[in-house]
């Protein structure tokens, strides 16, 4: 989502700003899941995923992918780059995302709940943006 975002903020540069922002915070929740990974091999952390949910995280990864290849080519307007930000956060949601995860201490219960607040807090800036911007 960061390389997308950062994309979108270099295609739409009256609102680098705003674009960047939200960039800077996916890196940051990157960082954050990258770390589950080490804390998997000591325990404090089970991945609880299904077969389903590895397969729609993998079409996720590639759906952006082909976005960011797309819109590299093309380009992107406001009205579309808002609806897509929107579709993809709120997918994350939707598709229970961090449920794969079950955090063995409450310090990671904390760290997963502050990720879906980030979540739905992205979702709420980008729409209040498309709304500034007569969406």
């Amino acid at each position: 989502m960061a390389a997308l975002y950062t994309l979108i903020a270099r295609k739409i540069p009256a609102m680098e700003g705003f674009w960047q922002a939200l960039a800077a915070e996916e890196r940051a929740h990157a960082t954050v899941l990258a770390s589950l990974v080490k804390l998997e091999a000591v325990g404090d952390v089970v991945f609880q995923s299904t077969a389903f949910q590895s397969k729609a995280t993998l079409v996720s990864i590639e759906f952006v992918d082909n976005k960011i290849r797309q819109i590299e080519a093309q380009g992107i307007g406001i009205p579309e780059a808002m609806r897509l930000a929107i579709d993809l956060e709120q997918s994350m949601l939707e598709s229970r995302f961090f449920d794969v995860f079950e955090a063995g201490s409450t310090e990671m219960r904390s760290e997963f709940a502050e990720l879906r607040r980030h979540t739905v807090d992205h979702i709420s800036r980008i729409a209040e943006a498309f709304t500034a911007k007569g969406g």
